[in-house]
């Protein structure tokens, strides 16, 4: 995960398993280095156009 310029690697939970490099928008927390993850659909893709 990109974090502040950097890369960092975090333990991600999800309530349905995903693919390996996955793009996903973190939700919530569960400690320092655990996150809370769903699946990130593109608004772009979702609605069309360019938002």
């Amino acid at each position: 995960m990109r974090v502040r310029g950097g890369i960092e690697t975090f333990l991600a939970l999800s309530d349905t398993p995903l693919p390996k490099g996955a793009s996903v928008l973190v939700i919530g927390t569960r400690g320092p280095r655990t996150v809370e993850v769903v699946p990130w659909l593109d608004p772009a893709a979702v609605f069309g156009g360019d938002l």
